[in-house]
């Protein structure tokens, strides 16, 4: 495990990795957080950064918050309510 720290940025950067997740992986609207959250520490594992459950899940609630205004802007698009 890596001690090094993660700045904001860089956990919005790993939320955003986690949303291709969503899109095309594994993941979905009813995921819950700890499973989103075993896919954060997998990629904070791959790019050698802490991964501290604490980490993960704030990472994992961040992309699922993300996720669900994705399919909320989706759906008001499709409805024509922009």
């Amino acid at each position: 495990m890596s001690t090094a720290y993660v700045s904001d940025r860089r956990a919005y950067e790993v939320a955003l990795d986690t949303l291709t997740l969503f899109e095309a992986g594994n993941l979905h609207s009813r995921s819950s957080t700890r499973q989103v959250a075993r896919c954060v520490q997998r990629i904070l594992t791959d790019e050698g950064l802490n991964t501290r459950w604490s980490l993960c899940l704030l990472i994992a609630k961040h992309a699922q918050i993300m996720w669900l205004g994705q399919v909320r802007l989706t759906s008001l698009a499709l409805r024509g309510d922009e």
